[in-house]
């Protein structure tokens, strides 16, 4: 299994349209044959039981929230297959373009992860 995490520092009064333009591409990303591209909101990113919080990490500016979200592939290969499509696809470039609109993309956070 190969996962690609994304986080995202949110203005609260952009929270909807980023979440609507997150799910309109992870549909795009599924149908180009990502297992999944789920999109989640924070519950609690302090730190507990010893540990750090991501809310300690990454820098949020006053009203600003912590949304997260996972792509899910087969392998690397996989994963370079579904991009090379999604990325030719003038949807995604468009939500690209409402993204830059809608949040500043040069703070995401984003990791590639296999499982071991």
């Amino acid at each position: 299994m190969y996962s690609v995490i994304y986080l995202y520092p949110v203005k609260l009064e952009n929270k909807a349209k980023f979440v609507s333009i997150n799910k309109q591409a992870g549909e795009i990303y599924v149908e180009y044959g990502a297992l999944s591209d789920e999109t989640f909101q924070p519950v609690h990113i302090d730190g507990k039981y010893n540990s750090i919080g991501l809310g300690e990490n990454i820098e949020l500016h006053e009203n600003e929230t912590l949304m997260f979200s996972i792509a899910t592939f087969i392998d690397k290969g996989h994963h370079d297959e579904v991009l090379e499509k999604v990325d030719q696809d003038s949807r995604i470039l468009s939500l690209f373009e409402d993204m830059k609109a809608t949040i500043d993309i040069t703070r995401i956070v984003r990791g590639e992860f296999e499982r071991v």
